[in-house]
């Protein structure tokens, strides 16, 4: 089956995230075989990936960064999801298609819904559906469902949770809320079932790309996610936008008073997980580095001092918070999709920006930050 996933340009984008400049529809091809088989690979559009599980071995393939890596094969389907997982950490929302074949019982299976509504007949495209409505802890789905022939899901649209609607989780599952995208609208085509798929699963790495360990560190070290702003080429770094800010306590911050300093801006949210795995680490690299001369601020996306205060108490960090409270200067970073990074010289300039979180980013941004405190 081929799918194409977008950001719907139509819908208002919740409280907490930035006016983006959308990026274009994804276009991939996708295979499923019972029980762990899965091929993802993209058609057109950004990144470039090739995702295969087959019965051996796991291969996720980085054509952008030119990178690849090799691993031991999942053993199941349902291990394949999830933002814990290589495929939806590398590209949020193409393990989509592996959910429709869980067993209702398990996490995130749409047919584990207890509340379904009917909302129309209404097509996907051309094709006759029944469109259906699923509520869920994280959001929303809808779904529309082909009225004619086998039931293929044609098309789904995945909300996020409301101001106020999603409790936020325990640790263990910082993952479970999607940081990248605030909503994807996915369609699906040419559905095949039960077809010969003997020679989609078979792993053949490149020879002339770099093999690593992990792929999803891999992907962020090559660059910013999909979307986010370009990095500044070395020697040619930019300057950064004279903004002011104002802490969680009310006290103002000209960013153009702190030249001379080190200065790290850490773009994130409460509903954001990613941003909930990499805050806590870049807290500590904050206190850390605090008594050689970095200035380091949390930029809250568009919540209140009290939603904030709340969630740093329930989770225990303890880290400098500015509030950005109408998203202007996210806008003015270039900011599109969190946590993003904005890492400042002495200058005044931007020496470089990390986009989203993966094993091993923070401590590549602290040696980066350690670097520039030295000069």
């Amino acid at each position: 089956m081929k799918v194409d996933i977008r950001i719907p340009e139509e819908v208002e984008l919740p409280e907490g995230m930035p006016t983006m400049e959308l990026p274009p529809p994804l276009e991939a091809e996708f295979s499923i075989k019972q029980p762990r088989n899965v091929r993802f690979a993209t058609l057109s559009g950004v990144p470039e990936i090739l995702y295969i599980n087959n019965e051996t071995s796991n291969y996720s393939e980085l054509r952008q960064a030119r990178k690849y890596a090799l691993k031991p094969a999942l053993e199941s389907l349902d291990t394949q999801t999830g933002m814990r997982a290589d495929l939806g950490a590398l590209l949020p929302g193409a393990d989509l298609p592996i959910l429709f074949l869980l067993p209702p019982e398990t996490p995130g299976s749409p047919w584990g819904a207890e509340d379904v509504t009917f909302v129309a007949s209404d097509p996907a495209g051309d094709v006759p559906c029944d469109h259906l409505l699923l509520p869920g802890p994280m959001g929303d789905t809808e779904l529309w469902i082909s009225r004619e022939g086998d039931p293929w899901v044609m098309r789904m649209l995945l909300h996020p949770p409301g101001e106020g609607e999603m409790e936020i989780p325990d640790a263990a599952d910082d993952d479970m809320a999607p940081g990248f995208l605030p909503i994807l609208d996915v369609t699906f085509r040419d559905w095949e079932g039960n077809p010969d798929l003997t020679e989609s699963f078979e792993i053949e790495p490149r020879n002339d790309f770099q093999k690593v360990d992990d792929p999803v560190s891999a992907f962020f070290e090559a660059g910013p996610f999909p979307g986010g702003p370009p990095e500044s080429p070395a020697g040619d770094s930019r300057p950064a936008p004279e903004v002011s800010l104002r802490t969680v306590d009310g006290k103002a911050i000209d960013l153009a008073s702190l030249r001379g300093k080190v200065v790290v801006l850490d773009f994130w949210a409460t509903w954001c997980g990613p941003c909930r795995k990499a805050l806590p680490e870049a807290a500590k690299v904050a206190r850390d580095l605090a008594p050689k001369g970095l200035v380091f601020y949390a930029v809250n996306l568009q919540e209140s001092p009290q939603k904030i205060q709340a969630f740093l108490g329930k989770q225990g960090i303890d880290v400098p918070v500015a509030l950005d409270e109408r998203g202007a200067v996210a806008n003015a970073f270039g900011v599109t999709s969190i946590p993003h990074t904005v890492v400042i010289d002495k200058e005044g300039r931007i020496h470089n920006e990390h986009v989203g979180w993966a094993p091993g980013a923070t401590a590549q941004m602290r040696r980066e930050v350690e670097a520039l405190l030295a000069k």
